[in-house]
């Protein structure tokens, strides 16, 4: 049996780039109009699926950022095409009016005022622009985990040698079991000269989801500022800006929402907008103007009129639906190994604490060595963390993986750990 799965195996990338010319030659799937049974319901997935480009092997990084489905990529041609023909009238006749629809709409998908949301390129361009154009005067303390993301961790050490800043660090559980934990983690940091926290709402290493609601409030009656690193929680999680109850908040719309490549958010509450300095500077703009913020020259425009399309495409899909297929598809394989006695998770278990992230290690293997094996005998894309804190390979699931992929993740794990 052992020799005929290493036979199969071997002819996998032949028979998987074969599927994938098939498919890509085949005519394209309508997107469903009902709903889901449930996140099981394969006839509806598969359908979602096929609104997706195929590849020729299992993409379980989907981390880094999330591929933009055909609708959304068809309105992103259209969109340049039309930049590109009509020249620098649109630009001077439309752009603006264009921008502000975009901005409108995604204010209300967001549940917080158009007034106070701005168009970005990333969640390090919005998280740069808060901690770069923040008063800082030395002494002042920011207190963040040791599990936050490594540019932001960058951004935090510029200031502390720009600014005199001094930055607290916070030892976050890795598999929490209640919120407290984490809250407890977070105030014992929190001093008279505590001025700002740096919560990042998903931890890109493992997946942990951050209890941001009670923190955020227990942080402000202490009177600290909350900025809050979204990148892989909007789109994703269910929940508006609104409610998280912080002062600022960064996220990357090609992650989750599915946008194409260059956009991002950045939210501030108003009375917080006079108080931040513009990373580029923009005289034209009031002091309590969102737009200031926005001032980087020219600007390629039809990357961000798509952001309407996947929109639209994300509330037809559902967001419930597209959070419990992702959360099922990650619970499937995350269980399947959990009880095997070399496999390592390194990522909370509970669905409250869960997203489509996870981290995984496995006895005797490194994490690149882990996620060199899954790719070159299984065709198993992941990605090495390599970190003081998580160490293993994360797996990242995406609405358009089917449950024989990620059960086929699970069988490569045993495979792997049995060796």
């Amino acid at each position: 049996m052992l020799i005929r799965r290493k036979a199969f195996l071997s002819l996998m990338p032949g028979l998987a780039a074969a599927a994938c010319a098939a498919r890509a030659d085949a005519p394209t799937v309508a997107m469903p109009s009902d709903r889901p049974s449930g996140p099981d319901d394969e006839v509806f997935w598969a359908k979602v699926a096929a609104q997706y480009d195929p590849q020729d092997f299992i993409n379980l990084e989907n981390g880094f950022f999330t591929r933009a489905a055909r609708p959304v990529l068809a309105a992103h041609t259209r969109h340049r095409d039309e930049i590109n023909r009509r020249g620098a009238h649109y630009m001077r006749t439309d752009l603006e009016s264009r921008m502000e629809h975009v901005r409108t709409r995604l204010a209300a998908f967001a549940g917080v005022p158009a007034g106070e949301l701005a168009l970005v390129r990333n969640t390090t361009e919005a998280m740069n622009i808060v901690l770069q154009g923040l008063p800082w005067q030395p002494g002042d303390e920011i207190v963040m985990s040791n599990q936050d993301y490594d540019t932001m961790v960058g951004i935090l050490q510029t200031l502390v040698r720009r600014h005199g800043v001094v930055l607290r660090e916070v030892a976050l559980p890795e598999q929490p079991t209640r919120d407290s934990a984490v809250i407890d983690a977070f105030l014992q940091h929190v001093g008279p000269r505590t001025r700002l926290a740096l919560v990042t709402q998903v931890i890109h290493l493992s997946g942990q989801v951050v209890p941001v609601r009670p923190l955020a409030a227990a942080l402000r009656e202490r009177g600290v500022k909350v900025l809050i690193d979204g990148a892989h929680a909007f789109a994703q999680l269910p929940f508006t800006i609104a409610e998280l109850g912080g002062d600022f908040f960064a996220a990357s719309l090609h992650k989750w929402l599915g946008a194409p490549l260059g956009n991002g958010l950045l939210w501030m509450r108003g009375d917080q907008i006079a108080r931040i300095e513009p990373l580029f500077a923009d005289v034209i703009r009031a002091n309590d103007d969102i737009r200031r913020f926005e001032h980087i020259g020219t600007r390629p425009a039809h990357d961000v009129e798509a952001i309407l399309d996947a929109i639209d495409f994300h509330e037809q899909l559902g967001a419930a639906q597209k959070y419990a297929r992702l959360l099922y598809l990650r619970q499937r394989w995350v269980r399947a190994v959990a009880e095997h006695p070399r496999v390592r998770l390194r990522s909370p278990l509970d669905d409250a604490r869960s997203c489509a992230i996870a981290t995984v290690a496995v006895d005797g293997l490194g994490p690149t060595a882990l996620q060199q094996a899954l790719w070159k005998h299984h065709r198993i894309y992941t990605v090495a963390i390599e970190h003081p804190a998580i160490q293993g390979v994360r797996v990242t699931v995406h609405p358009a993986n089917a449950v024989a992929e990620v059960d086929r993740l699970a069988d490569a794990l045993r495979e792997l750990s049995s060796r």
